[in-house]
């Protein structure tokens, strides 16, 4: 006769901020969840790599922002929405050795509509040069930036 299940029971992964975990650089055991609190992200161990060394874990990470400038995390997977609040700076950190990674980007103008991006110099663009955004209030540009051992860019389009 098979166990039954509980009707309840409670399932825990390791969990502290982000800051706590790279101060400490755990291994986790193989399979082993690993949740920031402060952030949202998840992490497995493969019970050899390091905390700092191990990629987040998603698939879809939607983020939203509106400012003068885009920080991007390597290490972290996903699509971003940028609202260009002003002329903005784009920074884009490597995630950590032996990790490939896409990042998805949409920037859209504001109500302003003349907005320019700055990109880092170190991305190897396909088109040859870097993408300009498209102007026009609420113009959108999508961009897709995929780390194999270096930045690679492109744009993917444009729309009004």
């Amino acid at each position: 006769m098979a166990a039954e299940w509980p009707e309840t029971f409670t399932i825990k992964a390791r969990r502290d901020d982000g800051p706590s975990w790279e101060q400490y650089n755990p291994t986790l055991k193989q399979g082993e969840p690993g949740f920031e609190i402060d952030t949202g992200l998840l992490k497995f161990g493969d019970g050899i790599t390091p905390w700092n060394e191990l990629p987040y874990t998603t698939t879809s990470f939607y983020s939203a922002t509106s400012s003068h400038r885009l920080d991007l995390d390597g290490r972290i997977p996903g699509a971003r929405r940028h609202t260009m609040a002003g002329n903005t700076t784009v920074t884009l950190e490597a995630p950590p050795a032996g990790h490939a990674v896409r990042i998805d980007i949409v920037l859209e103008q504001d109500d302003d509509g003349e907005r320019t991006v700055t990109w880092p110099g170190d991305i190897r663009w396909i088109d040859g040069a870097a993408p300009v955004a498209k102007t026009g209030e609420g113009a959108i540009t999508v961009v897709e930036l995929q780390w194999i051992g270096e930045w690679i860019g492109r744009t993917v389009g444009t729309a009004d």
